[in-house]
């Protein structure tokens, strides 16, 4: 017979998550990069839903990087602990061009930015030939309590190096194809962060 799972603390929400890994116990959230149309440096939007991006793609200048900030404003209490894992596309379009993605999430309160653990996601190498790549790298975070009021943050920082034309990177959780490159390998930015759950 099935054993009946009760919750120790009351529930005081509806609550839905993406999946939930039986190894580890944690639950996750697929969150979706965004593009708000502003400028590279400007805050963009860090979602849960499938909509379209203003912009599907952002292009990085050359011999720069460039950190990418996408939000998502808390209204509720949780912990974030586990295994965060990452996925974007990037188009490299030169030859002798390389491009370095990593990344981080980041509980801002009251402007103070915590970091709760950076990871390389990927790398298109100089050797490596002009095309669209897909990236995906995982990394712990630090156990954080996040309240009302602070923002979830996504950052990337892109490098895209010794070339003469910018190298790409997506971001449509649409998966539309891209108005600068061809976007063959997607162009969702793609982020599952875990949970705690008390059960």
């Amino acid at each position: 017979m099935p054993q009946e799972i009760r919750r120790r603390e009351k529930e005081d929400r509806i609550a839905s998550y993406t999946f939930t890994d039986l190894l580890t116990g944690k639950t996750y959230i697929h969150y979706y990069g965004s593009s708000n149309g502003e400028a590279i440096g400007s805050k963009h939007l860090l979602t849960g839903f499938v909509h379209y991006s203003e912009d599907t793609e952002t292009a990085i200048p050359v011999s720069t990087t460039t950190a990418m900030d996408f939000d998502s404003p808390v209204t509720s209490t949780f912990v974030v602990d586990g295994t965060a894992v990452y996925s974007c596309s990037v188009t490299k379009r030169t030859a002798g061009a390389f491009v370095t993605v990593s990344g981080s999430v980041v509980r801002e309160r009251d402007g103070i930015e915590t970091d709760l653990g950076e990871v390389e996601i990927g790398k298109v190498l100089v050797g490596d030939a002009s095309d669209d790549y897909r990236l995906t790298g995982h990394g712990s975070l630090d156990k954080t309590r996040f309240k009302n009021g602070d923002i979830l943050r996504l950052r990337l920082n892109v490098q895209s190096g010794a070339a003469t034309t910018p190298s790409d990177i997506y971001h449509d959780p649409k998966n539309r194809q891209g108005a600068l490159g061809s976007a063959t390998k997607g162009s969702t930015l793609d982020v599952f962060i875990p949970f705690n759950v008390n059960v």
